[in-house]
């Protein structure tokens, strides 16, 4: 099994990283103990290919070799024969974004930094505060419940307090798979523990996290698998802890 980085040039240190995909805020974002660094070095490491072993074991998935790209952007406009509107408000960013043979997996990480700013609810209260006709929310509902809800009144209140990142992630990274004629989808989140940068609020931001995570997890995972979009898709988390060597555990 062979994991390539690449982003214009092959990727094999955290430097080479940070020259060529640096976060969108480089001075808040790149720090010591927090995701976006962390994430670089983990996946620099020799370590990133058994933890990628363990996922696909752990997925039922056949092991297989994967292209990978850093800060890597899926466009939501429609292309070819795709039906359902998401509007044209820029791309989703991946943390990594990683292309298999059968298989995408999507890399969100965190230590203690929330799934975006925004629920649902608030993401189109904004447009509605600026009277844009918003395509995109009931378009990634749209998506993720197979055309079950399309508009702000037939959404549950449950949809309506997820954290809006969430759904972002996962239809764009069952959206690569779709587009890369792949037949399965990991959103996976990795939340790295131990040494790292920890803000007055850290243990409350991690419980908060957490219940973000289990509310989409439930409210569109409730068989994890599922399929989305003809796509069979995973959502999956797991802590890593950094020591002098990584530890990962589900």
């Amino acid at each position: 099994m062979e994991i390539k980085i690449r982003k214009s040039v092959i990727i094999n240190s955290v430097e080479q990283w940070f020259a060529v995909a640096p976060p969108k805020d480089p001075e808040k974002q790149w720090k010591n103990g927090r995701s976006a660094k962390e994430l670089a070095r983990f996946a620099t490491d020799p370590s990133f290919k058994e933890f990628i072993k363990k996922i696909l074991k752990d997925a039922g998935i056949k092991e297989q070799d994967f292209l990978c790209v850093p800060e890597a952007e899926t466009w939501f406009e429609l292309q070819g024969s795709e039906d359902i509107d998401l509007g044209k408000n820029g791309p989703r960013n991946h943390d990594l974004l990683m292309i298999g043979k059968t298989c995408v997996i999507g890399v969100e990480a965190k230590v203690s930094e929330g799934f975006g700013n925004n629920t649902v609810q608030q993401e189109w209260q904004k447009a509605k505060t600026a009277n844009k006709h918003e395509k995109r929310i009931p378009g990634l509902i749209r998506f993720l419940s197979n055309n079950a809800f399309s508009d702000y009144t037939t959404t549950p209140d449950s949809i309506k307090e997820l954290q809006y990142q969430l759904l972002t992630a996962t239809v764009g990274t069952v959206l690569e798979a779709k587009r890369q004629k792949k037949k399965e989808a990991i959103v996976l989140v990795l939340v790295f523990t131990g040494n790292v940068d920890k803000e007055d609020n850290y243990e409350e931001n991690c419980k908060n996290n957490e219940k973000a995570y289990d509310a989409f997890k439930k409210e569109f995972f409730v068989n994890n698998p599922t399929e989305i979009q003809e796509v069979n898709c995973r959502i999956m988390k797991y802590k890593v802890n950094i020591k002098p060597y990584y530890d990962f555990d589900k």
